[in-house]
């Protein structure tokens, strides 16, 4: 498999992996924007208060 096809199938997978050097709060503010469900996804309305961007301004 190509790596282009390998990697559309992740994306739609949505099979990530976040490096350890992210804080924890920016790896839930991109987990929560990256849910394949859309019914748990953030919306993106509550995105300025996510706590990561609220303690980055």
């Amino acid at each position: 498999m190509n790596s282009w096809l390998g990697s559309l199938l992740l994306w739609f997978k949505v099979d990530y992996k976040i490096p350890n050097q992210i804080s924890s709060e920016a790896k839930n503010l991109i987990s929560s924007l990256l849910q394949s469900d859309p019914e748990k996804r953030l919306p993106l309305d509550h995105v300025t208060t996510h706590p990561w961007i609220l303690k980055n301004k």
